[in-house]
C-alpha cells in the first residue's frame, strides 16, 4: 500500500516567484538546494533510530494534511491494515469497508 490519507487543500500555496534569476544566481539556488536535500539524507542515513513513520506526527504539513480525518478513520485503517499484512484477507476488507462509513465519502484506496 502506497498511499495516505490527505487533504491539501488546507495549503496555502505561494505564488510562483516570476523574476527571472541570472545563470550565476539560478546556479547559486540549485547548489543551496541541494545542501538542504544532501543534509536531510545525511540525518536519515546517519540516524538509527529515524523512522519515517514518525512523520505523520512530527511533520507540521502532513499533520495539517491530515487534520481533517477524525481519529476513528486511523483507527480503523490501522486494524484493517494490521489483517491485511498478516494475510487475513476477510477481516481486512471486512474493517476496509467501514471505513467509508466513517468518512461518510467513497475512499477508494481502501475498496483496492
Amino acid at each position: 500500500i502506497f498511499t495516505f490519507d490527505i487533504n491539501i487543500t488546507l495549503f496555502d500555496i505561494e505564488k510562483p516567484n516570476l523574476r527571472v534569476y541570472s545563470r550565476q544566481e539560478r546556479k547559486a539556488k540549485r547548489f543551496k538546494d541541494r545542501q538542504k536535500r544532501e543534509a536531510v539524507r545525511e540525518t536519515i542515513v546517519n540516524t538509527s533510530s529515524f523512522r519515517a513513520s514518525t512523520l505523520f506526527e512530527t511533520d507540521r504539513d502532513i499533520a495539517l494534511m491530515r487534520s481533517t480525518y477524525p481519529e476513528p478513520f486511523f483507527k480503523t485503517f490501522k486494524q484493517g491494515f494490521n489483517y491485511f499484512i498478516y494475510g487475513h484477507w476477510e477481516k481486512s476488507r471486512e474493517v476496509f469497508q467501514r471505513i467509508e462509513k466513517i468518512l461518510k465519502q467513497p475512499d477508494f484506496p481502501t475498496r483496492a
